[in-house]
């Protein structure tokens, strides 16, 4: 267990306090100035520790004085981020009172640790009987994979999260990339593992999964086997005019995701796709470099099969925008403050739905805080 004792809450009500006293004269136009040197705020001249400052008091160190510990029982909401390269985890606590030393005393619990190994399953057959039964154990491994694994839940406090992270490290003894990664015990996350090559770059999807643990336990991932992921080459088109700067990306059911893509100046593009069950769709938004459309998806609803008998008849999944797209224009000026002097370089980002369907765009101001957009 590690237990973190902080006085900071309290020093930010204690000075709160001392800048409260006055306020009656303050609001008369008067400024009154507190002299924190004061023996009553600084017993014997100045603190350099508690025990230097009267019953009730703590001494704040960075100025050298005494000040009152918090009363009436005053809560906080504190989360605690531990640095993602140390074995401990990240906690939130509601409803915290400061002891009557005027000291918030919060104790992290001890990680459940997960730690294995990080592997493809040796083919389809042994994928699907991982998935069927999700012992780990059984399957038979294909090769090692190095990445990165991120994991996140919700947090206590509202709107916030709690988050881990581990990167695989290579064992030389067996030869084999190993994870290590802490979660708050009884703590439900979703998980995604990153993976890359040797070098870094990233060469397959990301891999999505459930983490929950109670306990340090051994915990392998399996990934898809190598061998089986399917790489898609395609070209976006408006009418025959290939579209240049498009984002692509991809989907199969309602978990697993692909690589994604921005198209070329053949307005081409490749990504990746894992082998997993469920409908799949390419999903193409307009980017910062490419001419205005409506998000634009092309679906295959009984998944790879279909996917994989169409696309073999052909070398490019051709993904055809809407040709009648009446070209409109929107400025947008960004200004600052009750001068409302211009921003530039701000980034504007539009999202809605327009006439011909959903939209998204984005771009930069100019140094008068305008940015001038095409709509349709």
């Amino acid at each position: 267990m590690k237990r973190l004792t902080s006085l900071l809450a309290l020093l930010i009500l204690s000075i709160g306090l001392v800048g409260c006293v006055g306020s009656d004269s303050a609001m008369d136009g008067d400024v009154t100035t507190l002299d924190l040197a004061s023996s009553e705020y600084s017993p014997r001249g100045g603190c350099s520790s508690d025990k230097d400052c009267l019953s009730g008091q703590g001494c704040y160190h960075q100025l050298g004085v005494c000040l009152d510990f918090p009363y009436n029982n005053p809560q906080f909401s504190v989360a605690i981020d531990p640095p993602l390269d140390k074995m401990v985890v990240g906690d939130q606590f509601v409803g915290v009172t400061p002891g009557l030393d005027g000291n918030l005393d919060l104790t992290l619990a001890s990680p459940a640790v997960l730690s294995g190994t990080i592997f493809h399953a040796a083919d389809l057959s042994s994928w699907n009987d991982y998935l069927r039964s999700g012992e780990a154990n059984l399957v038979a491994k294909g090769p090692s994979c190095p990445g990165k694994l991120v994991a996140t839940a919700h947090g206590r406090i509202s709107g916030t999260q709690l988050r881990s992270e581990a990167l695989a490290v290579f064992n030389d003894e067996n030869g084999v990339w190993q994870y290590q990664l802490p979660l708050l015990p009884g703590s439900s996350y979703d998980a995604t593992f990153i993976p890359s090559a040797a070098d870094g770059t990233v060469t397959l999807p990301p891999h999505r999964l459930s983490l929950k643990a109670t306990s340090s336990s051994k915990f392998d991932i399996v990934l898809p086997p190598k061998d089986d992921y399917v790489k898609v080459d395609g070209i976006v088109l408006l009418a025959e005019t290939p579209v240049v700067g498009a984002k692509v990306s991809s989907l199969i059911g309602d978990l697993a995701i692909g690589t994604s893509a921005v198209t070329d100046a053949e307005g081409r593009f490749s990504i990746i796709l894992p082998p997993e069950a469920g409908r799949v769709s390419i999903l193409v938004k307009p980017g910062l470099d490419s001419r205005p459309f409506p998000v634009t998806e092309v679906a295959w609803e009984e998944g790879l099969e279909q996917f994989m008998g169409e696309y073999q008849s052909s070398p490019l999944v051709v993904v055809k925008i809407d040709t009648d797209i009446p070209l409109r224009q929107i400025s947008v000026q960004v200004l600052s403050g009750e001068e409302s002097l211009p921003v530039g370089l701000a980034k504007v980002t539009f999202n809605g739905t327009l006439a011909k369907g959903s939209y998204s765009t984005s771009g930069i101001t100019d140094e008068n805080g305008i940015l001038t957009l095409p709509l349709f």
